[in-house]
């Protein structure tokens, strides 16, 4: 609470979080994960939310996006993500459009460049970017038209986060009006097509997500009145 009434942003708690390996959780043990099932997940989550609700909603893109990998074909790409969650580094969300924008409309573009992408957008609206190693950017190709997912190493230059919060909802999730600005060309961008399939779990994800948070509010509700 005291954190919620100042707006400290839970750098600490997130690196505590990133030493213990929570971020890893869903890998196979085989991978070096914890091989937790999804419910085991969500039991994990509504634990931390007891300490800070802060915490769960900011590494809700994080999670998101492991399930993206845990459903993704066997291969190189696959694992280089397991290696990056093992060694602790998190996600966060880049696929709101900030400005007068119609729905759907995508105005991030990704350009095909000789040395890697170059990735010239503004999102808000961006769920753990503030915390997050990688943002999971939704833009559309410049020569294509096509809709892609491009993961952007923040620690990249022209990658710009600003922590400028004055909106509503939670106030230290890392969920800033303007987190993310990307101009330039780099080799530390790593993209991909996003499969129907892809796409598809995502919005499942949010769906198992949003059902959760229902159950754990009735819950709530439920012992305040008892």
């Amino acid at each position: 609470m005291e954190r919620e009434l100042s707006r400290t942003l839970p750098h600490e708690p997130i690196r505590w979080l990133k030493e213990a390996g929570f971020g890893r959780v869903r890998l196979p043990r085989e991978k070096g994960g914890d091989g937790a099932s999804l419910p085991q997940l969500f039991e994990l989550l509504a634990e931390l939310a007891e300490a800070d609700s802060n915490l769960p909603q900011a590494l809700r893109a994080h999670f998101a996006f492991v399930e993206d990998r845990l459903n993704a074909p066997d291969g190189p790409e696959r694992d280089r993500w397991f290696e990056r969650f093992l060694d602790g580094e998190l996600v966060g969300s880049g696929w709101t459009e900030i400005g007068g924008v119609k729905l759907g409309q995508v105005n991030t573009r990704v350009t095909p460049q000789a040395d890697g992408w170059s990735l010239n957008g503004e999102k808000f609206y961006s769920t753990g970017s503030l915390f997050a190693d990688w943002i999971d950017v939704y833009a559309e190709r410049s020569d294509s038209g096509g809709p892609v997912i491009a993961l952007v190493n923040v620690a990249q230059p022209g990658v710009e986060r600003d922590d400028d919060w004055d909106g509503f909802g939670q106030r230290t999730t890392g969920s800033a009006p303007r987190v993310l600005l990307m101009r330039g060309s780099s080799r530390r961008t790593s993209m991909t097509l996003p499969s129907a399939s892809a796409t598809k779990l995502r919005s499942i994800s949010m769906c198992c997500w949003r059902r959760w948070r229902g159950s754990a509010a009735r819950c709530c509700e439920t012992s305040a009145r008892a």
